[in-house]
């Protein structure tokens, strides 16, 4: 899911320029998370180098979707300096609930001309809502869940806010994460319902890109959540590989961007970007410029695609080339099929 690029660039000029680093992150975020979709040979454990290069190509893509929940909670947490809760409802509800129904609609009609689904209205409703028709859009659910707590925690005074979401963030890894990781390996029974009710994992990474955005960090913690972010990287590659060479099936420790080890990976890289230096951020923000309109349509239009590269007699999508460089071929076809339809009367609106 991509944020779309009017709701990242504000009109004051001064302003833009704090906000540059986001739109680069925007559009690197969903090179991610098309890379990801690409190196589907992942999931398929054998002992070669290719899986293993896969691998890291797996673990590297990974902060795709923290950086685009953080990216929401940079732009968005604080809407109510710029409009009411009813206009950010209707933003919300035009410019991504509306998309989701009408592509889970696109792909359900993919299923049953595959034979893959017969329909039925609560087949529908449930495949809808859960994302049996298109698995990537398992990304909607926990995003419309953070807009529903967005004017919550947005009524958070300004005086208390950082104070507040600095709270939330640490007391959701401490009792969320770190401790029931320590007490199951130590065998010790953690009682579920201590853990921090407020924050789920999506809405922490939406409150920790706010704060990183809107209060930074100072130099020291920074120079540590590099380290931390780096030394998760190396760990969860090398997890993977021992254990899945064990087992002789795919098995790692963490799983998934809401795990404990793979928080500091997306955070780190967020908060680089950050304090990018800014003749840098300006140079990547010309560089991505063409893609910066097209994010959130090349999400949604990119399983049409891979399914129909899969067919394709001459590409193998479980070889080295396509896992490393199909990401080039297949993000230029999203991002061309996406900006046509942009440019057809009554379609630009839903994507």
């Amino acid at each position: 899911m991509m944020v779309k690029q009017e709701e990242i660039m504000p009109k004051n000029q001064d302003k833009k320029k704090q906000f540059q680093y986001l739109n680069v992150l925007n559009v690197l975020a969903c090179f991610f998370v098309l890379w990801d979709h690409v190196n589907g040979a992942f999931f398929s454990f054998e002992a070669s180098r290719t899986w293993m290069a896969s691998v890291a190509i797996h673990l590297l893509t990974n902060p795709g979707v923290p950086l685009f929940a953080m990216i929401s909670g940079a732009t968005l947490l604080g809407y109510r300096e710029k409009y009411s809760t009813k206009i950010f409802a209707r933003k919300r509800l035009s410019r991504a609930v509306l998309p989701f129904l009408i592509w889970s609609v696109l792909y359900m009609l993919l299923r049953i001309y595959t034979g893959e689904f017969t329909f039925s209205i609560s087949g529908a409703i449930t495949g809808i809502f859960t994302a049996r028709f298109n698995s990537i859009f398992w990304f909607f659910p926990p995003l419309f869940g953070a807009y529903l707590a967005m004017p919550i925690f947005s009524a958070v005074s300004r005086e208390l806010r950082q104070r507040v979401y600095g709270y939330c963030i640490i007391a959701y890894f401490v009792l969320a994460q770190m401790i029931p990781f320590l007490c199951g390996k130590c065998g010790i029974q953690y009682d579920v319902s201590l853990q921090f009710q407020v924050v789920s994992g999506f809405m922490f990474y939406v409150i920790t890109g706010h704060y990183i955005h809107q209060y930074g960090l100072g130099k020291r913690l920074r120079m540590i959540l590099y380290g931390v972010g780096m030394a998760c990287f190396i760990y969860n590659v090398l997890d993977c590989i021992l254990l899945s060479m064990a087992h002789g099936e795919v098995t790692r420790t963490f799983t998934g961007c809401f795990a404990m080890a793979y928080m500091p990976m997306g955070i780190a890289l967020f908060t680089l970007f950050r304090y990018g230096k800014p003749a840098i951020i300006r140079w990547l923000d010309r560089v991505t410029a063409p893609f910066r309109e097209l994010t959130f349509g090349i999400y949604l239009v990119q399983a049409f695609v891979l399914v129909f590269v899969a067919q394709l007699p001459f590409i193998d999508v479980s070889s080295k080339y396509y896992i490393v460089f199909g990401i080039i071929p297949i993000s230029l076809v999203c991002a061309g099929v996406s900006f046509v339809i942009k440019r057809i009367p009554g379609l630009r609106r839903i994507i």
